[in-house]
Parts: C-alpha cells; structure tokens; sequence
C-alpha cells in the first residue's frame, strides 16, 4: 500500500516540465546529443541545437517535437566549442534566437580517435581546449544570466570521456590481459 506522503511525489514529467524555458545542447547533432535534444524538447523546451555544420543542426531542429506550440520553437546555430571566436558569436546568436538561454548542455567535442598509447602531447594539448570550451560556454550562460538576474542551469555532459576519448585497441585474444590505466587504479585504491 502506498504511503500518504509518497501519493504526493511528483511525476517525473512534472520534476523534468521545461515549458518556457530555453536550452542550447552543444553536439546535438551526435548520438547523444540527438538523444538529448528531443528529451529536453519532450520536456517542453525551445532547443537551441548546435553542431559545426550548420545544415546538421538545422535538420535536427526541425525533427524535435513540439510539445507546446504556442510556447516552444526550436532553433539551430553553427557553433565550434574548439574555436573561442565561434563560441562568443554562436553563442549571441543562439540567445538573439530563442529571446534568451536557461539551460546550457555541453556536449560537443573534438574527438581524438588515435590509440592512446601512441597520442602526442600536441594531440593531448588539443584535446584539453574541449574542455576550455566548454569553461567558456558555461562562463557565457552564467553571465547571461546573472545579467537577467534569473537562475540557469549548466549541464557539463562529455568532460570526463571527450578530454581523454582516446581508442585503446582490443588486444588480440593470444595476448589478452587487462589494460590498466593508473587514473582508474588510483580511484579505485583510494575508495577501498
């Protein structure tokens, strides 16, 4: 039997309702930022999506449902979160568009597909201006917002796994053995 208190609970649709509310996913043209998008349309957000290409973004746009039409509208930008010119002037557009931001997903990255036993401390340093991206998107929605004087929410999604989304190739059956990686030793050493 249900308890009184727990009859009240909200639905996880009424926790997640974003009707009014304005979103910018970065790499929404990606598996999961396609994902992504429509849950934050299906939610009731104005999606903003963004990709390098702009054709991408906006064919993406254009299949995102539509929940509430007289106050949802969804929008694309052409936006490279590696490159600080774009990231100011995508990010403009991408708020001229929707009439303002609320939310901000970043998302997007520059992968790096080499195996990472063989990366360079060039390929390394690239891979670290994704997160430098990602600082500066997030340090332009807080402004934007501090500047409404309303409340925004930053999701920083891909961090962790695009500054170092290096492939480790399967070793061959006759040579298999775990491939151990000091970071996820120490964690787990530490957490013991």
């Amino acid at each position: 039997m249900m308890s009184q208190g727990r009859a009240a609970e909200p639905t996880v649709h009424q926790l997640f309702k974003l009707t009014g509310k304005r979103a910018l996913i970065t790499g929404a043209c990606g598996y999961l930022g396609q994902a992504m998008a429509r849950a934050l349309a299906e939610a009731g957000a104005s999606v903003v999506a963004s990709s390098r290409q702009l054709e991408r973004a906006q064919a993406l746009a254009a299949t995102l449902p539509v929940t509430e039409p007289s106050k949802q509208r969804d929008y694309a930008v052409e936006l490279d979160h590696m490159d600080e010119r774009s990231i100011g002037s995508s990010f403009d557009r991408a708020v001229k568009l929707a009439g303002g931001l609320e939310v901000l997903v970043n998302n997007g990255h520059e992968p790096n597909s080499a195996d990472w036993t063989a990366v360079t401390a060039a390929e390394s340093n690239r891979q670290l201006a994704n997160a430098s991206g990602y600082f500066l998107l997030a340090r332009l929605l807080r402004n934007h917002a501090v500047e409404r004087g309303k409340a925004a929410s930053i999701v920083m999604f891909a961090v962790q796994c695009t500054v170092w989304s290096a492939h480790t190739p399967t070793p061959a059956p006759s040579s298999a053995r775990p491939v151990r990686s000091p970071i996820i030793r120490s964690k787990v050493a530490s957490s013991t």
